[in-house]
């Protein structure tokens, strides 16, 4: 693998989900393991290519969707034919329904202040109308590490 290029598809005769994910990774290895191209650099041609892909599979989609009609096709080893989406519901017109949902909204807000105040906390304090101590939020976990690219 060159310096300047990585390519995703020298080799590759088939293009089911299962062998992407091993290829990717394998990719991802011998990245590393060449010492070619720094992984930052590799992660940011990696993360150039995801983001055309998404691009480039939203112009053809459409097209793919109309061309495969009703009808089921198979190449590159695999079998492609189009569903239907999922239907969405609207509930609006039900006032039950509404009632509750303003109660889940109402409570919602309560504990987002309610969370608000217990990470504001740094030490526990007495709650002088209850009587009771509050204590301030617990730390559990932190989420994973991500990497940060921005335009320069």
């Amino acid at each position: 693998m060159s310096n300047t290029d990585i390519s995703l598809l020298d080799g590759v005769t088939v293009f089911t989900k299962k062998a992407a994910m091993r290829n990717g990774s394998g990719i991802g290895n011998s990245i590393v393991n060449a010492g070619e191209i720094s992984p930052v650099q590799a992660y940011i041609k990696l993360r150039y290519i995801r983001d055309a892909a998404v691009a480039a599979l939203a112009k053809v989609e459409p097209v793919a969707i109309e061309m495969l009609g009703e009808s089921e096709y198979e190449t590159l080893g695999v079998s492609s034919k189009v569903r239907d989406g999922y239907a969405r519901y609207a509930y609006d017109h039900d006032s039950e329904w509404k009632e509750l949902k303003a109660g889940i909204d109402e409570l919602t807000e309560r504990m987002k202040e309610r969370q608000k105040f217990l990470c504001s906390l740094k030490e526990p304090v007495a709650n002088l109308s209850t009587g009771e101590i509050e204590y301030p939020a617990v730390v559990t976990g932190y989420t994973k590490q991500s990497i940060v690219l921005s335009d320069k």
